[in-house]
């Protein structure tokens, strides 16, 4: 019988060979991972192909390096190692890798320090949008206070799901002047939160002309019921109004009339919507909005 001695040394030993065989192993994968930002280094885009194509299996720890190598990279290199980055965040995206998606995000955020070019930050804040959530929101937030990057940043925070990115973006419009106004209006509008529509409300009522008109659609867009005299903030904005555009703020508007139960309302909204040119989208779209109310 084996003495409890030997049974001691023997376990030691395993432990001890499964300890150099981890080490052994990282140390392969960070030979792996530098062969490959090596690689990525390369004039050649016929030999950084093989490697961008294969990017996901190296994971998070690569992105900061590939983001570095895009502030002096040409046009080719830059895009070659964006799409090795892209490859990574589609990975961190999918359903289950909630932990991965974290990693890769956090990452990406330490591309978005002040010394980085705007070439690099905008490239990273378009990444970002498939995969950041609040925990990364700050550190986009920052950004909207610089005009060369804060279009991306709001596109960004657009897609980050929870109220504080709404929020965010209702604080930027409160203050937000020219273009940058119209981009956090239409974010606004795609994000369909509801619990946009009182500062949209109230943007839309300390404007006028075009602003007041977009800041409409995206109240409409929101999902938050609109002022019920439609016909009068149309006369408000003191302009005529292409009649694709209005027809389609008026289609908003009857659904979201009927998602709050106005049914009636809504149905005669789509009935004069349907009058339209054949082969349009609205009267295509009023009809469905017509089948819908009758399923209720």
């Amino acid at each position: 019988m084996l003495s409890m001695k030997n049974i001691s040394l023997k376990c030691l030993l395993m432990l001890s060979l499964l300890a150099l065989c981890g080490l052994c192993g990282s140390s392969a994968m960070a030979e792996d991972a530098a062969a490959f930002l090596a690689t990525m280094d390369n004039a050649s885009a016929t030999l950084r192909y093989p490697a961008w194509t294969t990017a996901e299996k190296y994971g998070p720890s690569v992105i900061v390096p590939l983001g570095e190598k895009m502030e002096a990279a040409d046009r080719s290199k830059s895009q070659d190692l964006k799409r090795a980055i892209e490859r990574i965040v589609h990975q961190a995206g999918q359903p289950g890798a909630d932990a991965e998606r974290k990693a890769v995000a956090a990452e990406l955020v330490k591309l978005l320090v002040p010394d980085r070019s705007a070439k690099v930050k905008n490239e990273i804040l378009d990444l970002l949008g498939y995969i950041a959530d609040e925990s990364n929101l700050s550190a986009i937030e920052l950004l909207l206070a610089d005009e060369a990057v804060r279009v991306e940043a709001c596109r960004a925070i657009q897609r980050i799901p929870g109220r504080a990115a709404t929020a965010c973006l209702e604080q930027s419009l409160e203050k937000s002047q020219g273009d940058f106004t119209i981009a956090l209006l239409g974010a606004l509008g795609q994000r369909k939160d509801k619990s946009a529509g009182p500062a949209l409300e109230k943007f839309m009522n300390q404007s006028n002309g075009d602003l007041k008109l977009l800041s409409l659609e995206a109240l409409a867009k929101s999902g938050a019921l609109p002022p019920r005299e439609l016909r009068k903030v149309f006369e408000s904005i003191g302009r005529p109004i292409d009649p694709d555009v209005r027809a389609n703020i008026r289609l908003m508007f009857a659904d979201n009339l009927a998602a709050q139960g106005e049914t009636e309302r809504a149905r005669k909204i789509y009935e004069s919507l349907l009058k339209a040119k054949d082969g349009d989208q609205i009267p295509i779209a009023a009809q469905k909005g017509l089948d819908s109310l009758s399923k209720k």
